[in-house]
């Protein structure tokens, strides 16, 4: 700046910084300025007071007994899931696992495959059951265990890598995961010794799309799957075929995320577009639920939770 001779500012996504042309130190300037984004989050199963999300350049941290502890620090891209017995948490990129009932510290989760966005299904009525896929598809019988006992089920066929995967909320026998080259992978006996796999086509969803399908099963519709991608795509036949259901729903950028309601049986979901929040049902259209929500928020997450009688939805910006 003229105005100040001799220095650089620098404003970015970690906030506003300032250095001395004759210096490599660089000075915060933001006096408090609260500016990161949310990449992923997790909210815990047991307490709605413990949750840990990962930012972009500003690490990852778990909030509990009121205030937020750093785990990590630089980008945080990878899922952070909650396990359904227990508050220990597990990253899906670094194959850790983190005991929030006894920290500090990381213990590896043994995970098969680590990537950031690999999808991983866990049962939400108590089982340790699990399963993961990134370029296999995995099945754990105990989430607990630190060695996680996983044992491959689909070996890989393909460059492509799963991007959303969901066990059936409606029959546990029955696992679903889109991959990216435009395929579903299917088992009707998923909890079988050695479930057997087949593929049938996906919907024609954008290229860019394929890194992030979040797929949606819901309880008393063990037929029904909904994909969410560069548009909502419903079926009825377990993936067999396929009909747009976006209708209406407006898209400012892109549809990222997706949660079916596992506490209800009239087929709920949440879609969430850039700034808004949409649910649908079996019998109603879309309805906008995003009063409240600052019109300049980009919502990254999702995430329902019940705690004793009150079911909570939970969003990251």
């Amino acid at each position: 700046s003229p105005l100040l001779p001799g220095q650089i500012w620098c404003a970015n996504d970690g906030g506003v910084y300032v250095r001395s042309i004759n210096d490599s130190v660089w000075q915060s300037r933001c006096n408090g300025l609260a500016n990161t984004q949310i990449y992923q989050f997790g909210v815990s199963q047991l307490t709605d007071s413990t949750l840990a999300y990962g930012t972009q350049d500003n690490g990852g941290s778990i909030y509990r007994t009121g205030h937020f502890d750093p785990f990590t620090g630089g980008d945080v891209f990878s899922q952070i899931h909650f396990n359904y017995q227990n508050n220990k948490t597990i990253n899906s990129e670094l194959g850790n696992s983190l005991d929030l009932d006894h920290p500090p510290g990381f213990a590896s989760a043994g995970l098969p495959e680590t990537y950031y966005n690999q999808p991983v299904c866990m049962d939400p009525f108590g089982s340790v059951k699990g399963f993961l896929a990134h370029m296999q598809i995995w099945r754990t019988s105990n989430l607990s265990s630190l060695s996680g006992n996983w044992q491959m089920l689909f070996p890989s066929d393909s460059v492509n890598y799963f991007s959303g995967m969901s066990w059936s909320l409606a029959d546990s026998n029955l696992l679903f995961a889109a991959r990216a080259n435009w395929y579903l992978y299917r088992s009707f006996n998923a909890l079988a010794p050695v479930p057997a796999f087949d593929s049938v086509p996906l919907p024609p969803v954008a290229y860019n799309s394929l890194w992030n399908m979040p797929l949606l099963t819901f309880p008393g519709y063990p037929d029904r799957i909904c994909l969410v991608a560069d548009s909502v795509y419903q079926s009825d036949d377990r993936g067999s075929s396929w009909v747009n259901i976006t209708d209406n729903l407006p898209i400012l950028i892109d549809l990222r995320n997706a949660t079916a309601d596992p506490y209800s049986n009239d087929g709920s979901f949440y879609v969430s577009s850039t700034n808004k929040i949409f649910y649908r049902n079996a019998t109603s259209g879309w309805i906008d639920v995003s009063q409240g929500i600052p019109v300049t928020s980009f919502i990254t997450g999702l995430v329902i939770r019940k705690y004793g009688a009150f079911k909570k939805l939970f969003i990251s910006t």
